[in-house]
């Protein structure tokens, strides 16, 4: 299901390659295409995460939930070989009307450390021409992996959250454009 109008935009940028990794980024439209598509890689990259499942009684309310949240602008990209396997996937959503929220990314072991980050900049520029003037991330602190790709993309430190079912999270933010950047440098006084 299309969440959004910006097929023209989308298009512009993805599908793509990601030079020197023989990958190439497609996006996802479907939700439940795009789980079974990442089903096998997300054990594989997250076996330490295994989530707080709702009980049957409230699933019917958090289905209606879900069907609400499902018409926020969301994005899927999964990133496959040249033999269409998937090798790397991202996720996310709206989180307010001027926030994405990057929610799961995931590179296969033989993929990580060759350049693969590479697609974090062409999906930043992306959000950035859709409109949007943040994009926020959270990561377990010991993965420190992208949090150190996202900090030397300019991305900073917002704080800490507790999660009762994926335990503690850092939140990093990135201000697309620079006077955004400037007013949380002041605000925060990191300079």
């Amino acid at each position: 299901m299309i969440t959004d109008d910006f097929t023209d935009v989308r298009a512009k940028f993805f599908p793509g390659g990601m030079t020197g990794l023989g990958l190439r980024v497609q996006s996802c439209e479907d939700a439940e295409e795009y789980a079974r598509a990442i089903a096998a890689s997300v054990e594989t990259i997250f076996p330490h995460e295994p989530g707080l499942p709702v009980p049957i009684a409230r699933q019917p309310a958090v289905a209606r939930l879900k069907s609400i949240y499902r018409r926020m602008h969301q994005e899927r990209f999964l990133l496959l070989d040249e033999h269409d396997c998937v090798q790397g996937f991202l996720s996310g959503q709206q989180e307010d009307p001027i926030t994405f929220n990057i929610g799961r990314v995931g590179m296969m072991p033989d993929y990580r450390k060759r350049g693969a980050a590479s697609f974090y900049r062409l999906f930043i520029e992306y959000l950035r021409e859709l409109g949007y003037e943040r994009i926020t991330s959270h990561h377990h602190p010991h993965n420190t992996e992208p949090i150190i790709i996202q900090l030397k993309l300019g991305f900073f430190i917002e704080g800490m959250q507790l999660d009762e079912s994926l335990g503690p999270r850092v939140k990093l933010v990135l201000q697309l454009h620079e006077d955004r950047r400037q007013q949380a440098i002041e605000r925060f006084r990191l300079s």
